[in-house]
């Protein structure tokens, strides 16, 4: 079979190259000729029907977005995987490799003899321009009428016939052969699935790894309270983001001024948690030598030329939308910090906060400082098998005192409760809203079910939702799409300590009860009400 992937491929991008050449060329005379334009016409469709045909060939093996990148481009390295030879191979078993073989290489050459005869077109232009006495009307009118008499020969109509034919049995051999693939698609999930469910152990095992090392840090408290965002990010392949909260007071101390507002008792982190694979332990010093060279790199670059470093910093930075916050004065607004401030220290400036169990005490003293600046790695914690996670201050938090800053942050339940009291669809229930706020509870359940981070009676009083700012709502579908964050109430546990929760009876419709939740809370964005109602 190996020969035949090495012959299918080329076929497949030389006929994409003949389709765009033949289109191209027909197209300058399609004005000149009703003929040429039905023509025209004609060998598009064709050539649409193609490439769709080769695009859903291509999609289960390398996904959506790179089969049109591919089709967009011959020179794609798409086109050179090997991977991409073995799916093939495996796809066209049997008789069918050469019928796909025999296909590709009919078409090639019909849009060849197509091309022969759009390219006598040429010396019809040329040879009426010989004549510099007619105007131009008039040498538009001759063309038009010699392309005629060409065409009236049935030479294209034939060619055209023929390519028909020939892209319809493809089309026919592609879908047949999709449904045998269809067969064995349970038995064996394709590369672009196996990616992506890769990404999804990778962050489970990540966030498994960083409840234990919670766990651990603190002995003085049996339990803290926080949220921990359902949109993990992937910094490259070997580091996973976690934007973690505490809402404890046991890290903050109280002002003496009298009780803090609601809200005031929130801490943001950013959590860098190290990977490969999966979790497994890593040089003592690995990561944070890595990112103390790329630190380095940075300040050499920026002492060659400040401005030129700083302005380049501040545009390749991405804007990330503000944080709204309740009965927030003027000069507490958030002010994202720039990139040329957030300096890594060196290894032994970092302090391992899981040492001495005290946690707690650790962040009461570094937020005791008057000043802190955000994105400021504070130390790392690390868990008994040697992982590490370093530990940020989160973005959110312009200047880190005592006493923070309120940030909009409410259970979904409540604001399906006030849409269905108002009976009114607010800015945040907007369709469009919903449905992102849909896809990622989808996807914050494939990462972190069966963790401790996602309970699996978790229902919408667990899920927590920021940065809902009606003031700046649109009913636009483009406008802040990604407004909305989840987050998940959680309760992190000392490590030793086991929480008896009540056991459910179960119940024979529901065989995956953390799934089954998953539907409840669609059903409520759904109908813009709690599930009970």
């Amino acid at each position: 079979m190996a020969e035949f992937t090495l012959a299918v491929l080329p076929l497949v991008i030389t006929a994409l190259e003949h389709y765009s050449t033949v289109s191209r060329t027909i197209s300058r005379y399609r004005n000149f000729s009703d003929q040429v334009q039905e023509f025209f016409a004609e060998l598009d469709v064709q050539c649409k029907i193609f490439q769709t045909s080769v695009q859903l060939l291509l999609t289960p093996e390398v996904g959506d977005d790179q089969a049109v990148r591919m089709l967009q481009d011959e020179n794609d390295r798409g086109w050179k995987d090997a991977q991409l030879d073995t799916y093939l191979s495996e796809r066209f078993s049997g008789g069918t490799a050469s019928a796909a073989r025999n296909c590709l290489d009919l078409i090639r050459r019909q849009i060849v003899k197509l091309l022969e005869v759009s390219e006598s077109f040429k010396y019809i232009e040329a040879e009426v321009e010989e004549d510099g006495t007619l105007s131009f009307k008039r040498r538009a009118r001759l063309v038009g009428k010699k392309i005629d008499m060409a065409c009236s020969k049935g030479r294209i109509e034939t060619r055209l016939k023929s390519l028909r034919d020939r892209t319809q049995d493809f089309r026919v051999l592609v879908q047949q052969t999709e449904r045998l693939a269809e067969r064995h698609a349970l038995q064996e999930p394709s590369r672009f699935a196996k990616a992506k469910l890769e990404r999804f152990k990778t962050v489970k095992s990540a966030a498994n790894n960083l409840y234990a090392a919670f766990g651990q840090a603190c002995t003085k408290h049996t339990e803290h309270q926080g949220y921990i965002g359902l949109q993990p990010t992937h910094n490259g392949f070997d580091h996973v983001n976690f934007v973690l909260a505490f809402r404890s007071l046991t890290i903050q101390s109280t002002s003496s001024k009298g009780p803090d507002p609601p809200g005031a008792d929130v801490v943001w982190f950013t959590i860098e948690s190290t990977i490969t694979a999966s979790i497994r332990p890593i040089k003592s010093n690995g990561v944070l030598e890595s990112m103390n060279k790329a630190a380095k790199r940075a300040i050499d670059a920026s002492s060659e030329d400040p401005k030129a470093s700083a302005d380049a910093a501040q545009k390749g930075k991405k804007q990330k939308k503000t944080v709204s916050f309740q009965s927030t004065p003027p000069d507490c607004r958030l002010i994202r910090p720039p990139c040329a401030s957030k300096r890594v220290p060196s290894l032994d400036t970092l302090a391992n906060l899981c040492s001495h169990n005290n946690f707690c005490n650790q962040m009461h003293k570094v937020f005791g400082q008057s000043k802190l600046p955000p994105d400021r790695c504070i130390g790392y914690l690390e868990t008994n098998d040697g992982s590490k996670h370093l530990v940020y201050i989160h973005s959110r938090m312009e200047m880190v005192t005592s006493v923070t800053k309120r940030v909009e942050i409410r259970a979904l339940s409540e604001l399906l409760k006030e849409t269905a009291r108002s009976m009114q669809q607010g800015d945040f229930l907007a369709p469009h809203r919903r449905i992102h706020v849909g896809k990622q509870l989808a996807l914050a359940l494939l990462q972190f079910h069966e963790t401790c981070w996602l309970k699996e009676s978790w229902s919408s009083d667990d899920i927590m939702i920021s940065n809902v700012d009606k003031d700046q709502g649109s009913d636009s579908p483009h406008n802040n799409d990604s407004a909305e964050e989840s987050y998940a109430n959680v309760s992190i546990q000392q490590q030793g300590v086991t929480v008896r929760s009540p056991q459910k009876k179960p119940l024979p419709y529901i065989r995956n009860r953390s799934l089954f939740n998953l539907g409840k809370i669609l059903l409520e964005l759904a109908f813009q009400d709690l599930f009970g109602n």
